[in-house]
């Protein structure tokens, strides 16, 4: 878990940090059972999600885009990790959500 959140952070900020409104948030939520880690930052030439996990796809350039693809590799791994992306008034949010295993 603390790679894929590292990983989720440091691709928030790497984007963060090419925008106007350098923007950057971290929730911690937890109720019974679940926990939720929300990364959300400012992601103006963001746009298609659906490619977010593929290796290789990079907004930031060349000889990038594996961060992602390794945080769905991870997850898959484990049978109570769930990863929901969302894009949303030029903000992207990731959330990780962490079920208990029964």
């Amino acid at each position: 878990m603390i790679r894929i959140i590292g990983i989720l952070l440091d691709n928030a900020i790497e984007q963060a940090v090419q925008e106007t409104d350098n923007l950057v948030s971290c929730a911690f939520l937890k109720s019974e059972g679940l926990i939720e880690i929300t990364i959300e930052n400012t992601a103006s030439q963001v746009k298609d999600i659906q490619a977010f996990s593929e290796l290789g796809y990079s907004t930031k350039g060349a000889g990038r885009g594996t961060g992602l693809a390794n945080v769905q590799d991870l997850i898959a791994k484990q049978t109570n990790l769930f990863l929901e992306t969302q894009i949303e008034n030029k903000k992207l949010r990731q959330t990780l959500m962490i079920t208990e295993e029964t």
